[in-house]
């Protein structure tokens, strides 16, 4: 150990004076990317190095005192010792990773530490830094008292240092003397070790010889008349002589005695060096100052008036912009602490500025204040160092403009609490807001000056003074806090959480067309083929009998962590059911900022974007509160979630096979066509999938003008409350540390913005200027991230979906629902595969993922923007309900469902029917279900394709507790039908309608209005769910068959049959529904269930969850 010891410090001498030696003339190629080979070979190496111990293996290399042993014993023999005959040096890597306790981990850290590693060099030169070392240690100065206080060594280890030095006498300066020649020869100083050396190394490269300073003809008496002398107080010590506070405060102790006073019976004057020596935390180093210091020393340099200048601290501490906040919340100290010190300074009457104010005249009035002592001046003196003076009127001004300019300022509370005018507060609200009269859009125009607040009308001397006076008190914490707990009842109309989420008419279309983002996404490689083949890799036993699997649980047991389950190398590590997820945000080549991590889960399932619950609010929030509110793009680690945790075979699978290969495509697309300015990660995965992208792409370096911020993932913190419907936090500190590391590292980006004016400057419609500081929580997902259709209790009120049966059921709660406690219900027997419309359009394609086949097509990127502003003026569900006196015993009041088809070109065919379905709610496009399937079964009968428009009479969800004649009243409520007209009478004038198709009475009923004035052939059948349909429909093929109409109909018009109409059905064309859908959806019947009011489950067919692997 004591060899290698010696060599690990050379090397760390080595760097610490790399302006004398060159670096990697020492190093080798430690500089240099090495390859695997190169890798193998320098891992061999070390292990089969001499100097290589089983403290350098267990301590320095960070392995596992188990895999250390079995390395040592292996190479070393049976004799135990190396350099005998029965040695059995390592020959390759494969001899390595059959060691027992030797697995990946194992070979990792290895390879990690013999990167670097370099082996010693017999008789190499004296490094510069080493002989610094050896000064110190040899140099009469350096005494037990330096070595223990200014060089943070342990006791033992100093004295054991002096005692080898002085030798046996114990005096320096005699002949026994035995001073160090080498590092090893400090090396081998009993109660020395790495950490002690290291400590040694680090203060030597400070240390200066101390120089014999006589100022007159006896230093020590100057020395000695300087610290008795009245003028000499814990500010001179502190301030000018530049001692810790700590050691100031104990001289002065010393010397004043216990009644803490100067001049009186008890003080204990300085007799000697040696007493100022033996005072506690008084070291070479303090003495050394003190000498300095007292050279230059006159008695009257501090007789008047103290130091010559006011210490910063107290020019921080006495000024008016100082508060009890700034000093909690920026300096780091106590409610109590940073009360006192204001108490203090403010006097009886608490305001500053008065005539009993007491501002501190030095460091000693400070350190009287009750609970105050050397730790606190050392924060309060660390912050003053970098503050700069504030003017008064300005701090005023930007509370001001921070108030007027806050989410929770509102027109109300102008009016009621700061009391304006309510014409003046009307008028400050409309400036800020802009022309539309929204908070958070494009238009806003925030305050930028007090002269701005004083332009606005109606706003005179008074107005301002009064708003002046409420933004002096004004905080944000408590604001936030009063709007959320007003509107915790309504939590959809939050208007805090939906600052800046923008306009429910703005959807996701998908993946822009022609820009090669659909077919990128589509080449994902399989998942699951690829997990299970590398897992078979992990169970590949050696020739101890032992496989991968079982050297690194055994590494992770011993570690007393919890082991990899088996199921996740043999069945599934990716919970593949429901699809996959590849992004949110801009995919358009706008986004400035990328963000990565892992959510994956229930809620981003249904919408098929990624970041949707409760962690992507989370990280919503944190880009709001940078003001950037459209320019980002987030990506997935994974783009499934993953069954356990991410361990090693995980690790494994992101970063080594070919599902990294496509990461890096997504990840490197995005650059080549984004400005991106700012790369956020959240979580360890994130972390190291973006440094591998930067390392193999960029070799280890972003383009100019990028910054990558790390922070933890915020799934850390969910951990931190009861799994329950409570919400009660269990885990504070885990809820801490996601929290500072979030502000950390908000601090950091606008810090950079500082640094680097105009640098990844906020959106237009963001935030503009950094808040005092950062609020860790949820804000709404901008409905511009969402499909059209997308139902609204997601991406708002945090996670809406629990996972179920075996992942086959996504269980999604209004806001009525209450988190954990889904009814229980059983899995409803869904369709048999051979049942099923699903079909391949090529032999790649597997049932849980989007197409492959033309992808860039085969999906429907929502209405154009005129029929988005139309649909959304539909009558709303609560009006219906009202009109017809029905409740339809539904709390999901979802965005009206009108359509499914093409809305937005020149179609032929209009098809009416009724959809009671739920499935409608996930598809956000009506008819996708078991009615849905079987129309389309219909229609490709007819041979007339998918040029078509269905349209659904109600255009809210229904569950089976609504009976069909009350269906039929919601369906011709007065509101309702007056609106349907308008909307079938666009249809019909946007569309060359040859061929009107009704299902059912709903649908006749909702036609027959604008059925007359239109060359539309009509068609009368019965609904799928009627029990005559087969009949029905047969008959409207035979009057189909024979009528001239104008359409190619070119199908086998196959009769139906009552025994086997149930089993038809055709596949939902893929251009009807939302990009991101996976094929097996709109294939197997009715698959979504509602079992109460408050809750939809969304379930995966059966037969998805027994697919193989290859689909």
């Amino acid at each position: 150990m004591k060899r290698l010891i010696f060599w690990l410090i050379l090397i760390l001498i080595s760097l610490l004076s790399a302006c004398v030696e060159d670096v990697n003339s020492t190093l080798g190629h430690s500089g240099l990317a090495l390859t695997e080979g190169e890798l193998n070979a320098k891992v061999l190496e070390l292990l089969n190095h001499e100097s290589t111990t089983l403290d350098v293996l267990d301590l320095d290399a960070q392995l596992t005192k188990t895999a250390a042993v079995s390395l040592i014993g292996h190479r070393n023999g049976p004799d135990g010792v190396f350099g005998s005959a029965d040695d059995n040096l390592f020959d390759s890597i494969q001899e390595v990773d059959d060691v027992k306790y030797v697995g990946a981990s194992t070979l990792g850290k290895l390879k990690a530490f013999a990167s670097t590693w370099t082996a010693p060099i017999p008789g190499q030169e004296t490094d510069p830094v080493e002989l610094q070392v050896l000064n110190m240690l040899n140099h009469s100065s350096t005494t037990v008292a330096l070595l223990d206080i200014d060089a943070a060594l342990t006791s033992t280890a100093a004295n054991n240092l002096i005692a080898h030095r002085d030798g046996v006498d114990a005096t320096f300066g005699t002949a026994d003397d035995d001073l160090y020649d080498s590092i090893s020869e400090v090396d081998a100083i009993s109660g020395i070790g790495p950490q002690s050396l290291i400590k040694i190394v680090n203060f030597a490269a400070s240390w200066v010889p101390p120089e014999d300073i006589v100022p007159g003809n006896n230093p020590d008496q100057q020395v000695l008349d300087m610290l008795n002398h009245v003028t000499t107080t814990l500010t001179i010590l502190d301030i000018n002589a530049a001692l810790t506070v700590t050691a100031a405060k104990k001289i002065m102790e010393h010397r004043d005695g216990i009644d803490g006073e100067y001049g009186t019976a008890d003080d204990d004057l300085f007799d000697s060096i040696k007493e100022l020596d033996d005072v506690k935390y008084v070291g070479q180093s303090a003495v050394n100052k003190i000498v300095a210091y007292a050279a230059g020393w006159t008695p009257e340099t501090n007789t008047v008036g103290g130091p010559i200048d006011v210490p910063q601290v107290l020019q921080f501490l006495n000024h008016i912009t100082t508060t009890r906040k700034t000093l909690k919340n920026d300096c780091g100290v106590t409610s109590t602490q940073s009360n006192n010190i204001i108490s203090h300074r403010n006097g009886p009457d608490d305001v500053l500025g008065s005539a009993d104010d007491d501002l501190f005249d030095n460091i000693d009035e400070l350190d009287s204040v009750s609970y105050i002592g050397p730790k606190t001046i050392d924060k309060l003196q660390a912050f003053a160092s970098a503050w700069i003076p504030l003017d008064p009127a300005k701090v005023l001004e930007q509370k001001v403009i921070d108030f007027l300019n806050h989410e929770t300022t509102t027109e109300s509370l102008l009016d009621t609490k700061v009391g304006l005018t309510s014409t003046a507060a009307k008028y400050l609200i409309e400036h800020r807001n802009g022309v539309d009269g929204k908070y958070g859009t494009a238009d806003d125009d925030p305050f930028d000056s007090l002269q701005e607040v004083d332009d606005v009308k109606y706003v005179g001397e008074s107005a301002l003074t009064k708003i002046k006076d409420y933004a002096e008190n004004f905080d944000p914490d408590t604001a936030i806090a009063e709007a959320e707990e007003a509107a915790k009842d309504t939590p959809l109309s939050c208007s805090n959480c939906g600052i800046f989420a923008g306009n429910p008419l703005e959807y996701d279309a998908g993946p822009p067309a022609g820009s090669g983002w659909a077919e990128l996404f589509a080449a994902v490689p399989n998942f699951r083929t690829i997990a299970k083949a590398w897992g078979e890799t992990w169970l590949i036993p050696d020739i101890n009998g032992l496989t991968k699997f079982d050297k690194v649980n055994a590494e992770l047991v011993a570690a007393e962590e919890d082991p990899i389950k088996l199921y996740t190398l043999t069945k599934n590590k990716f919970r593949y059911h429901m699809g996959p997820l590849f992004y949110r945000g801009r995919l358009d080549g706008t986004a400035r900022v990328l963000v990565v991590g892992q959510e994956g889960a229930t809620d981003e399932a249904i919408v098929h974007r990624a970041f949707v619950g409760g962690t992507g609010q989370k990280v919503q929030n944190f880009l709001n509160s940078l003001g950037i509110t459209k320019s980002y793009i987030f990506l997935n680690t994974f783009v499934y979630s993953i069954y356990e945790q991410y361990d090693e075979f995980t690790r494994e699978l992101a970063t080594q096979t070919a599902i990294k290969d496509h990461r890096n495509q997504i990840l490197k697309k995005i650059f080549d066509e984004s400005n991106i300015e700012l790369v956020l990660t959240f979580g360890a995965a994130a972390h190291e999938s973006v440094k591998l992208f930067r390392e193999e792409i960029y070799a280890g370096k972003f383009p100019t003008g990028t910054r990558w911020s790390h922070a933890l993932h915020p799934g850390a913190a969910a951990m931190a409350y009861a799994p329950d419907s409570t919400g009660t936090v269990i885990d504070s500190a885990s809820l801490n540390n996601v929290v500072k590391s979030f502000s950390e590292s908000w601090k950091r980006v606008w810090y950079w913005r500082y640094i680097d004016p105009g640098w990844c400057s906020p959106d237009a419609d963001g935030w503009q200027f950094q808040s005092s500081k950062y609020y860790f929580g949820d804000r709404d997902i901008p409905y511009r991230d969402l499909p059209f259709g997308a139902s609204h209790q997601l991406g708002r009120g945090g996670t809406k979906t629990e996972r179920a049966k075996s992942g086959l059921q996504v269980q999604l709660r209004s806001s009525n629902g209450i988190r954990y406690e889904a009814p229980s219900a059983p899995f409803p027997s869904t369709v048999a595969k051979s049942l099923s419309a699903f079909e391949k359009s090529q032999p790649d394609e597997v049932s849980w993922e989007p197409p492959k086949f033309n992808p860039d097509t085969r999906h429907d990127a929502g209405p154009p923007a005129d029929w988005v502003e139309f649909l959304y003026q539909t009558p709303a569900q609560t009006v219906i309900q009202t009109e017809s006196g029905i409740d339809t015993n539904n709390d999901f009041h979802q965005v009206p469902l009108w359509y499914r088809g093409q809305l937005d070109n020149n179609v032929p065919i209009l098809v009416l029917a009724q959809d009671y379905g739920i499935d409608q709610i996930v598809a956000g496009r009506v008819l996708v279900g078991d009615a849905g399937q079987k129309i389309n079964h219909l229609l490709e009968n007819l041979g007339v394709g998918s040029n078509y428009l269905m349209l659904s009479p109600y255009p809210y969800p229904l569950n089976d507790t609504v009976p069909d004649h009350e269906v039929l009243d919601l369906a011709m409520s007065l509101s309702l039908s007056a609106y349907r007209k308008e909307l079938l009478e666009k249809v019909l004038a946007e569309n060359d309608i040859k061929l009107v198709i009704t299902f059912g009475e709903i649908a006749e009923n909702a036609y027959q209005p604008v059925s007359t004035g239109n060359n539309a052939y009509w068609v009368k059948l019965a609904h799928p769910d009627e029990a005559a349909a087969s009949v029905s429909w047969n008959g409207g093929m035979n009057i189909l068959s024979g009528t001239a109409l104008g359409i190619d109909m070119n199908g086998p018009f196959i009769p139906y049959t009552m025994g086997g109409f149930a089993d038809i059905r055709a596949m939902i064309p893929r251009e009807d529904l939302p990009w991101g859908m996976p094929l097996w959806f709109g294939t197997s019947g009715d698959v979504s269930e509602q079992p109460n009011k408050s809750w939809i489950f969304w379930n995966a067919p059966q037969w998805v969850g027994k697919e193989g692997a290859e689909g």
